[in-house]
């Protein structure tokens, strides 16, 4: 667990993304665009915090989940010149909850979304993310692209990209089976291919099943060093 642990910490913290997301906020400063870059730099460096702080721990607060994840796509909208929109809907879950769920596992999957599918769309694309509580303490999320789809995406020259961007959602698929193990607790993912009216690829969902507990003395003392 502790391997698979370490693996997600370096599958977060990507170093072509960190490289990227330098690269952009000295492309800004060269620009002369010190208010853009600033900005940059400072949601840069809040994600680099909360990725680290966060990997110390099994599980983590839902809120501080969704701070990362939308720090994480604010950069990418920056990066990629706002060429994607993105949505995050917590479908009536409380931010501050009390609930925990297992930490650095969701992202990969937007991460992966973002290179597979929007970065080839032609057009503006638009990312969701929904959550859903449901029963026997389990967060449903649902990662949702109107990208070009999984197929067209494997026909696209950065083979080697895709092949790099799907190393994260690997581990996190990982986790996902030793965390349902450990907790007992059924977890899941599925990938659905979605398609307009006239059967051409229209994006792609995948569906996460994952813990959604209470936090208890435990899980705040679960840390490790990495």
């Amino acid at each position: 667990m502790t391997a698979i642990e370490m693996r997600a910490l370096r599958a977060q913290m990507n170093p072509h993304f960190i490289f990227n997301c330098l690269t952009s906020i000295n492309r800004y400063i060269v620009m002369s665009d010190s208010k853009t870059a600033s900005a940059y730099l400072t949601k840069f460096a809040k994600l680099m915090r909360l990725i680290l702080d966060n990997s110390a721990s099994e599980f983590v607060a839902f809120d501080a989940e969704l701070q990362t994840l939308q720090l994480y796509l604010d950069m990418e909208m920056l990066r990629f010149d706002h060429s994607f929109a993105y949505d995050i809907n917590c479908e009536g879950i409380s931010r501050q909850t009390g609930k925990v769920i297992p930490t650095m596992i969701i992202q990969p999957f937007v991460e992966n979304a973002i290179w597979h599918g929007l970065m080839h769309k032609e057009q503006k694309g638009k990312l969701w993310v929904r959550f859903y509580q449901e029963p026997n303490n389990i967060i449903r999320v649902e990662i949702e692209d109107n990208g070009v789809g999984r197929q067209k995406a494997a026909l696209s020259k950065s083979k080697d990209t895709l092949k790099t961007k799907s190393y994260g959602m690997q581990i996190s698929m990982d986790r996902i089976s030793i965390i349902s193990k450990q907790r007992n607790i059924l977890s899941s993912i599925s990938i659905h291919d979605l398609f307009d009216k006239e059967g051409k690829a229209a994006g792609t969902k995948i569906i996460l099943q994952l813990p959604f507990i209470e936090e208890t003395a435990e899980l705040k003392n679960s840390t490790q060093t990495i």
